[in-house]
């Protein structure tokens, strides 16, 4: 006896009330719910075994509701086979224009850019123009030319280095004399950056760099 009184009264100190209105409560048939903090009869509750009065401590339809928030399935997963291959187009359509604009800008948002639509486009007037630009797989600069330009080759392109020297030199690049980058950048086209040097010269000072580069030291300089 002593026993309940003492776990009545700790019940009814959690929600706030006096042990005799707790009592009075339970006379009555109801049961508090935590979940909504509201008096309920013991219908609206469900079963646990577990429990000392064999109820949950929370009401049926705040349990119905717990669970809708939690299990509710997301949109897509509802969706038909066709509404959701839609919505998957409708996505990538939308990742596609913002990259579009990053790179294109607004002003050819609703331009079809693909394939022949874009062959008589050419040159400035073409929205993927590079400036008569592109970097070789070696990573040198070639520039457009005329087909019939000394330094042409392919479909009409130059190495950008070899045209600087070109204009200011008046020299041509052969068997014996070559183009070489003071800094070692070879997209850096400057022409206080550039500089002739016989084949031999160029290829021994690179070796040079390549070793110095390779080589591991110690904090004292020493090599290993």
């Amino acid at each position: 006896m002593e026993m309940r009184k003492k776990t009545i009264a700790v019940a009814a100190g959690r929600i706030k009330i006096s042990a005799l209105e707790y009592e009075k409560h339970l006379k009555n048939g109801e049961k508090y719910c935590y979940k909504c903090k509201t008096w309920k009869l013991h219908k609206q509750f469900g079963k646990a075994v577990q429990r000392h009065d064999g109820l949950n401590p929370i009401c049926k339809p705040c349990l119905r509701e717990e669970w809708q928030r939690k299990y509710i399935r997301h949109p897509k997963q509802v969706m038909t086979e066709q509404e959701l291959k839609l919505s998957r187009k409708a996505s990538k359509q939308k990742w596609y224009q913002k990259k579009k604009i990053e790179k294109f800008g607004e002003a050819l948002v609703g331009v079809d850019m693909r394939g022949w639509k874009l062959r008589p486009m050419k040159g400035p007037d073409s929205p993927r123009w590079n400036r008569g630009n592109l970097i070789s797989s070696h990573g040198y600069v070639l520039s457009r030319v005329p087909k019939d330009h000394p330094l042409a080759f392919g479909e009409g392109y130059a190495y950008e280095h070899d045209l600087i020297m070109y204009q200011h030199t008046g020299r041509l690049p052969n068997e014996t004399w070559l183009v070489h980058h003071k800094n070692q950048n070879k997209l850096d086209n400057r022409f206080e950056n550039l500089e002739w040097k016989t084949r031999g010269k160029h290829v021994s000072d690179h070796w040079v760099i390549r070793k110095q580069k390779s080589a591991k030291t110690w904090p004292n300089g020493r090599k290993i």
